[in-house]
């Protein structure tokens, strides 16, 4: 099938999930995904001749923005769905505006400006939506089926991802999952993806979102790198009351079998992106279409007394906003020393934004062992519920993935998870809703 890139800056627009859906399966790829002007400048400075298609509500553009695109005979398409949005983009200067309500019509006149030859709206409207990703792809179902000087046979033999979810199917509400930890880097993002994986091993479906708005890394460590920023794409529809279950899951990027991934902001500086009161909507439709929502929030904690500060800087109420949406927190620090004394000095910060089950997740490091670190957590009077968590690096090792997940685990380790999975099952079936736990001699 003929392939053609182009770049799509239409963030406002209402069917653009299912735009990019469409033209997947018609061979037009999109490579990239701007969200404002000075992002798709910077794009299209490292694509010099791939097709622009921008909407009329992208931020900051104007008609010296259109000026630099065209510039090198690139090819710049505009898209509208009234009258007033055709006329404005007209007004920057582009002359080629596809006008349309659909994405049926939209991509129909999409696929004629770029070569593919005449397509009617109708044949797009009866198409039938296959799994895209699956056959010969790796587990993130972002790379190629057979990448440049790899030879076949070498890579991992396994089923195809399914990424089909039925948005209709009645099912519980699930359950949100926020993973956080203090500052220096105690391995919340490692904790929060793990954890989405083995929760999609035992069947459940789980949906894994990148809320850090410190340092986001799972669309890098999961191998997603053309991800724009699907929790930022979210919010907006969001903010416009058009985020529904379905538009939501367009949105998710397959990482593993039953588990999906919405990529966070593209940088750190874009923290504003990420509006904390549309991350409550975002939950609420995430909890209805998943099992399981995975949250990965960064160190920050806003203060949840009013300020009169104006140098107070809101960059972490994204973090507050989905500690207090969450069913349940894990808070995650290292066996160390230093890593005790972190926690300790913000675990009352956040205990007092967590709404649901609070635990205490300890990662093993040389500086210390788990056993001690919870002692002296119990000694410093800590009585939530302490979580020993595995050889975490082991269990997302490919040769650990190709033998089966527990099978290099030794008997500690697979203790460990079980204690993992009977906490979630608690919290599934709506058990522990307290965040205090009374310390035994059996937890301490």
């Amino acid at each position: 099938m003929k392939q053609i890139g182009i770049i799509l800056a239409a963030p406002l627009l209402s069917f653009e999930a299912e735009l990019i859906r469409l033209a997947q399966h018609m061979g037009l790829q999109v490579i990239r995904r701007p969200l404002d002007a000075a992002e798709l400048l910077g794009v299209a400075s490292i694509e010099p001749l791939t097709p622009v298609v921008i909407g009329s509500g992208l931020p900051r553009c104007d008609a010296a923005v259109v000026e630099l695109l065209q510039r090198g005979d690139r090819r710049v398409i505009g898209i509208a769905t009234t009258d007033d949005e055709h006329r404005l983009l007209n007004q920057m200067g582009v002359t080629c505006v596809l006008e349309g309500i659909t994405p049926e019509n939209i991509l129909a006149d999409l696929l004629t400006c770029v070569g593919f030859g005449e397509v009617h709206p109708q044949s797009l409207a009866k198409m039938e939506l296959r799994e895209s990703i699956g056959k010969g792809v790796w587990s993130t179902g972002a790379w190629a089926a057979n990448p440049q000087g790899v030879v076949e046979s070498e890579l991992p033999t396994q089923e195809p991802i399914s990424v089909a979810i039925d948005t209709h199917a009645h099912r519980d509400v699930g359950r949100v999952i926020a993973v956080w930890g203090p500052q220096g880097a105690p391995g919340r993002t490692l904790t929060a993806l793990s954890l989405s994986r083995h929760l999609a091993s035992m069947g459940k479906r789980v949906c894994l979102i990148d809320a850090d708005t410190v340092a986001p890394a799972l669309t890098v460590l999961t191998g997603i790198v053309e991800d724009a920023s699907g929790i930022v794409v979210a919010c907006r529809y969001a903010q416009r009351g058009s985020l529904t279950g379905q538009s939501f899951v367009q949105l998710a990027r397959p990482i593993d079998r039953e588990c999906w991934l919405i990529g966070g902001i593209s940088h750190p500086d874009r923290w504003e992106e990420l509006d904390a009161r549309a991350l409550k909507d975002v939950l609420n439709i995430a909890r209805t279409t998943f099992d399981y929502v995975v949250v990965d929030v960064g160190f920050g904690v806003a203060s949840s007394r009013e300020s009169n500060n104006l140098l107070e800087v809101p960059r972490y109420l994204a973090a507050s906003s989905a500690l207090a949406q969450a069913d349940a927190v894990i808070a995650v620090t290292q066996s160390s020393p230093l890593g005790m004394s972190r926690l300790l000095q913000e675990l009352s910060t956040v205990e007092s934004q967590v709404t649901g089950l609070l635990a205490i997740a300890i990662r093993q490091t040389t500086q210390g062992s788990s056993h001690e670190a919870v002692q002296s957590l119990r000694a410093y009077g800590v009585q939530q519920e302490i979580l020993e968590l595995p050889d975490l690096q082991a269990f997302l090792s490919p040769m650990t993935r190709i033998r089966g997940n527990r099978s290099r685990f030794n008997r500690n380790q697979r203790k460990q998870w079980r204690q993992l999975e009977h906490w979630c099952t608690r919290l599934h079936q709506g058990e522990g809703n307290t965040t205090i736990k009374v310390p035994t001699l059996a937890n301490l």
